[in-house]
């Protein structure tokens, strides 16, 4: 994984939002060989996408198939509960800027927050969303890569 991972940006879909992360084979026996390539037959011959380094540490200890796939399993039980609690504290802000800007009682009409345009501006996460995935780098002093992944995780 570590060796020529791109995170690839394709702009021809109108919604300037997808991303795609690949996994490169080595070709011509170097990093640099293969993401050449990529850029040869992706931006520069065929104008198909913007793609972007994401170098992870060649000494990335992932485990075993089994290992991986138990922290799938647990990666998928956090993202329901994260994704529960960002509604949560979505709809409190919705509801605060509503009062602020109002100065109505925020729990007399919860639902007609988004419905009068206080809600939170959508339109920039994927921007910051883009920032984060173009300009990534690995912290190696938070999550030392001599460390199993499921102890990063």
């Amino acid at each position: 994984m570590s060796r020529g991972t791109s995170s690839s940006h394709g702009h021809g879909d109108g919604m300037g939002g997808l991303y795609w992360m690949v996994s490169l084979p080595l070709s011509g026996g170097s990093k640099e060989a293969s993401w050449d390539n990529l850029q040869q037959l992706t931006v520069y011959a065929n104008d198909l996408s913007l793609n972007f380094k994401l170098n992870v540490p060649d000494t990335l200890r992932v485990g075993t198939l089994d290992a991986l796939m138990e922290l799938s399993d647990d990666l998928v039980k956090s993202c329901a509960s994260i994704e529960g609690t960002l509604a949560k504290l979505r709809r409190q802000c919705t509801e605060a800027a509503r009062a602020r800007v109002t100065g109505d009682d925020p729990a007399d009409d919860a639902a007609a927050a988004d419905e009068d345009g206080f809600a939170l501006d959508a339109e920039d996460l994927p921007c910051e969303d883009a920032r984060a995935i173009e300009s990534f780098e690995w912290n190696e002093a938070k999550f030392p890569s001599h460390r199993p992944l499921k102890e990063s995780v």
